[in-house]
């Protein structure tokens, strides 16, 4: 549940489609992840990476058995993120 006084954390509609995705950046460096889901209804995780200005990178997906799985997945990524320096970017 939002606490009514939090004014930044948006609720996510669970049974929505639409993608859910955040963006890290350092000065060099940027990652993304998103949850969505496939044309299955398969929950899908991607995440990219790679450097700011090169074209070169990586990335991989990984189905998750819910949103709530991905969402927990997400929450860890976003913990190592930020202990790594990186800054959340959307």
């Amino acid at each position: 549940m939002i606490d009514t006084a939090d004014t930044l954390t948006q609720s996510l509609d669970v049974m929505s489609d639409n993608p859910l995705w955040r963006r890290f950046v350092t000065d060099t460096r940027v990652y993304t992840v998103l949850l969505s889901r496939d044309l299955f209804g398969t929950w899908v995780l991607c995440q990219a990476w790679g450097r700011r200005v090169s074209e070169r990178g990586g990335g991989k997906s990984t189905v998750v058995p819910n949103v709530a799985a991905g969402l927990a997945v997400i929450e860890v990524i976003t913990r190592r993120r930020q202990q790594r320096g990186y800054r959340l970017r959307g």
